[in-house]
């Protein structure tokens, strides 16, 4: 029987290969990559022959491979926990902290490439239905990108990959994992963009300071007033336990403020220990009635704090804010190989075959690129023409936050983002005036300034 596309199954393996060239153990456990396309990996392979040597033929009598690749394409739909795998290995800096309040911050950054020009790279599983198993091996990312194609459905997701060449069809112990139901997927409104002329203005921030031990288990009160927050003041009724200290419930209002989507929208929820700080996501003019309230509700223990610090005034900035308006956007680079000056050659699978599969010991990463790209409707006073006009330097921001609460989010930012277009236009059928923007993203003495902070319960992309 004939197998159809609606069998093919892709999976990932959780950790990156230890070293270029060797394929994760049979006993690690993969993950499944739910694709809206369903596609399957393509082999690609250069070839010599002997045309026009003296053999006596005017036809080739042998033919040899010159060089052999795998291109893999990742299309899920943007997931909280999944998309943590496909950034490490997109950006290849990675850091996790946590865990506060049961959730884990992991922070993706651009690899420093004077160290190492080599990304991560990762085994990959497609099973084509009764046909086989196919794993392919030092898997490195060349192109990726996170997008809103229209403003309503879920946000998209494309991450490229090449591997050296090397298959294998139902390898020993290997098996396409089930399907997870932990996932929880982003949708266009969920995210806004904001852009910064870079040294124009300051975003408040707001710190409470927790004290005191829990000498009876019950709820906190903890009320959150200010001006930008929708509905405010908004108060929160936080489960504490007895014997809690100071730092331990703090981490769990922290949470609780993360999970309410009308304060995180505007706020930011950080700290450690006892701190409790709200960072402005914008950069706005200070808001004197912004404040964090603690107090015991049904619980006893809590110094009662009545009033938070404004750690630091917020000032206005010169901004564009795009959210309503925001018909499509999408950000993302590419991570091309190096030229054959930087690749190292090694020997094949097996010896004199070149056939086999390896045929480089790794795959480096040449010259990289970053844009950010967005269509939105023209709001009187739009900053982005003169920001173009003046050669402006702009920081880039753009938070999703977890659909019905908060306490998901993938915060992308880059601190040096350069104008190159911001084209006015008219909609499908002149319904609207538009603007067509484009940002590149530039490097700072050699550094990546580009920032994916991501918030969820998975505890490690690296264990």
């Amino acid at each position: 029987m004939a197998t159809h596309i609606s069998s093919i199954e892709t999976s990932i393996s959780r950790l990156n290969e230890t070293a270029y060239g060797t394929a994760r153990a049979s006993g690690d456990d993969y993950r499944r990559i739910l694709n809206d396309a369903q596609t399957v990996a393509t082999r690609e392979i250069a070839t010599q022959n002997d045309a026009g040597y003296d053999n006596g033929s005017d036809l080739p009598s042998e033919t040899w491979n010159t060089t052999i690749s795998t291109d893999v394409t990742l299309t899920p739909d943007l997931c909280f926990e999944d998309i943590g795998f496909l950034l490490k290995d997109a950006l290849g800096g990675y850091a996790v902290s946590g865990p506060d309040g049961g959730l884990y911050t992991h922070v993706f950054t651009g690899q420093n490439m004077a160290s190492s020009r080599q990304l991560p790279s990762r085994t990959i599983l497609k099973k084509l239905g009764g046909l086989g198993l196919y794993l392919y091996r030092s898997c490195v990312n060349t192109q990726w990108s996170i997008s809103c194609p229209e403003k309503i459905g879920r946000l998209k997701t494309s991450f490229q990959y090449m591997g050296q060449g090397y298959y294998a069809i139902d390898p020993a112990s290997y098996a396409s994992p089930a399907v997870v139901a932990d996932r929880e997927y982003a949708y266009a409104p969920q995210a806004k963009i904001f852009l910064n002329q870079n040294g124009e203005g300051t975003s408040q921030v707001e710190t409470a300071t927790a004290a005191g031990t829990i000498t009876g288990a019950g709820n906190a009160t903890v009320v959150v007033t200010g001006a930008n927050i929708s509905g405010s003041p908004i108060t929160l009724s936080v489960a504490v336990a007895n014997t809690d200290t100071a730092s331990a419930w703090a981490a769990k209002v922290r949470t609780a403020i993360r999970a309410n989507k009308a304060i995180s929208e505007q706020f930011a929820c950080t700290g450690s220990g006892t701190s409790i700080i709200l960072t402005d996501r914008r950069k706005r003019a200070n808001d004197g009635t912004l404040n964090i309230s603690l107090d015991n509700g049904t619980c006893t223990g809590i110094t009662t704090a009545a009033s938070s610090a404004n750690t630091t005034a917020g000032v206005v900035g010169d901004e564009a804010a795009y959210s309503c308006a925001l018909e499509n956007w999408s950000i993302g680079g590419s991570n091309p190989p190096a030229d054959p000056g930087y690749r190292i050659c090694s020997e094949f699978v097996t010896a004199d075959n070149p056939q086999s599969g390896q045929y480089r010991s790794e795959l480096l990463c040449g010259a990289r690129t970053l844009t950010f790209d967005f269509t939105a409707r023209l709001e009187s006073g739009d900053k982005m023409q003169g920001w173009l006009t003046e050669g402006a330097e702009c920081t880039l921001l753009i938070p999703i936050l977890g659909r019905d609460t908060a306490d998901k989010s993938l915060i992308i930012t880059h601190n040096k983002a350069r104008v190159t277009q911001a084209n006015p236009m008219t909609g499908a059928g002149g319904d609207f005036i538009g603007i067509t923007g484009q940002c590149e993203l530039l490097s700072t003495s050699g550094d990546i300034g580009l920032t994916c902070t991501l918030v969820n319960a998975v505890a490690s992309y690296s264990s």
